[in-house]
């Protein structure tokens, strides 16, 4: 069944695919706080680097 050969090989891949979303996703939520941040006259302690 080829999907389960897919799931077999894509399984490999998976930790490393959560990790690069989870990271992104990160990244993303920290610069979306940033500016919410910004808009109302404050900022992250150590965000002026």
């Amino acid at each position: 069944d080829i999907n389960t050969e897919m799931c077999r090989i894509a399984w490999r891949y998976i930790p490393a695919l959560e990790l690069k979303a989870k990271n992104d996703q990160r990244h993303t939520d920290l610069a979306h706080a940033e500016v919410l941040l910004k808009k109302h006259g404050l900022s992250l302690p150590g965000g002026d680097k």
